[in-house]
């Protein structure tokens, strides 16, 4: 059988492994015949490939420089694949990648930026989690955010240490956003991360230091001693306020009944300084079985308590809620009443739209004025109901308050 590549015999024979779809670069072979013939999106990777193609490294860079677009690609993939697949040529294949990398984001070529991210995760090499650190911090992060944090994923531990030097650091709130996603990435892919991680963030966490982008790691290191402290520190009435609203806040990114059990505590106590952080902290839990008590606080007795139960399950969506939310709009309250305007406009239930309607000649200026924006907002999404809307916000512009008038007359008739 001969090498379809090369018209030659073989060097190994057909059994020796290889898949059949490599290039048999060996003795004389054309590289350039090679990569002129192979498919731009199937390279079959084994180590004896990997092997060969380390031999000539030197033509495969000379490449790089070719005026093809094809050729420079195919080579870049091959580079790739002695990076990947044959550690001991990795001193000069890993150098070649972060060149082709940073030239690549440089000439802002999007297909061989994407080879090198690709082929860096493979190689659990510093000098590739040190280029891709720099695009990872970089304004180029967006374009190519999923293969990154694909390579972080993969080079797991080896990544990590470098990572953990951004805790902390003073720098741009979207780059510290995607070190996070690379730190969550590793943690699913790698297990023994987690220790590691929880070790360095918990004591900056417990001391209001931990940055609170950071807090999303929280889900993936969560334990009960960890959230057991959380709540303690929230619950320290020595502490200022500040930094129990900040352990609130970090506490809500958990998944734990511990947690939604110490929000509704804290939503029903007396330290009204913290209920509103409270309510904010489960709107963000979104744990299905507290759905029942938030719909019971509907009806509690304290009317800041039942504002913020119909907050919640306005920011929820949960429409389970809709007969306690309709029956609050004769609440004594304005409070209240503005907030079930507010959530009958965010679950968008038909059926609630005459109801919400009729809120518009309520004898509260707050509740009105939410009326005129809840009334421009039906009539753009429910075009039957677009006519009533018109008629009511057209009342509005007769209301005895100037701002609601000037409002009203701002909206109407836009759709």
């Amino acid at each position: 059988m001969t090498d379809p590549l090369t018209g030659r015999e073989p060097a190994l024979s057909i059994n020796d492994g290889l898949t059949g779809r490599e290039p048999f670069i060996g003795g004389d072979a054309s590289i350039i015949q090679a990569l002129l013939q192979l498919d731009d999106a199937d390279f079959a990777s084994t180590e004896v490939l990997a092997a060969r193609l380390a031999g000539v490294l030197p033509q495969l860079a000379a490449l790089l420089n070719d005026e093809d677009q094809r050729k420079r690609s195919q080579a870049a993939r091959l580079i790739g694949m002695v990076a990947a697949g044959h550690p001991r040529s990795r001193g000069e294949s890993v150098p070649l990648l972060v060149g082709i990398l940073d030239d690549a984001i440089q000439r802002k070529d999007r297909q061989m930026a994407g080879i090198a991210i690709d082929n860096l995760g493979e190689t659990a090499d510093p000098l590739a989690v040190e280029a891709l650190l720099r695009v990872l911090t970089s304004d180029n992060i967006y374009i190519y955010r999923e293969r990154l944090l694909a390579s972080f994923s993969r080079l797991g531990m080896v990544a990590l240490g470098p990572l953990l030097t951004f805790v902390g650091q003073d720098f741009n709130s979207r780059s510290e956003h995607y070190v996070v996603d690379a730190l969550i990435a590793i943690c699913r892919s790698t297990p023994e991360a987690t220790p590691i991680l929880a070790a360095r963030l918990t004591p900056l966490l417990l001391s209001c230091q931990l940055p609170s982008d950071f807090h999303r790691i929280l889900r993936e290191l969560h334990s009960t001693p960890l959230v057991r402290q959380m709540i303690e520190a929230a619950s320290d009435s020595e502490r200022d306020q500040r930094s129990r609203r900040y352990m609130l806040s970090a506490a809500s990114c958990i998944p734990s009944r511990q947690v939604t059990a110490f929000c509704f505590e804290l939503l029903t106590g007396s330290e009204t300084g913290l209920r509103i952080y409270a309510a904010r902290a489960l709107c963000r839990l979104r744990l299905r079985e507290d759905i029942p008590r938030i719909i019971e606080l509907i009806h509690h007795p304290d009317p800041q308590i039942r504002a913020s139960a119909i907050a919640i399950a306005g920011k929820r969506k949960i429409k389970s809620a809709v007969v306690a939310i309709l029956k609050a709009r004769s609440d004594n309250h304005a409070g209240v009443r503005r907030r079930v305007v507010i959530a009958l406009r965010r679950l968008r239930v038909e059926s609630t739209i005459p109801a919400l309607i009729g809120m518009t000649d309520d004898r509260s200026k707050a509740v009105r004025f939410e009326m005129v924006g809840t009334l421009h907002l039906i009539g753009r999404n429910f075009p039957e109901y677009r006519a009533e809307c018109n008629a009511a916000l057209q009342g509005l512009l007769a209301d005895p308050d100037e701002q609601i008038r000037q409002e009203a007359s701002s909206r109407h008739p836009r759709y």
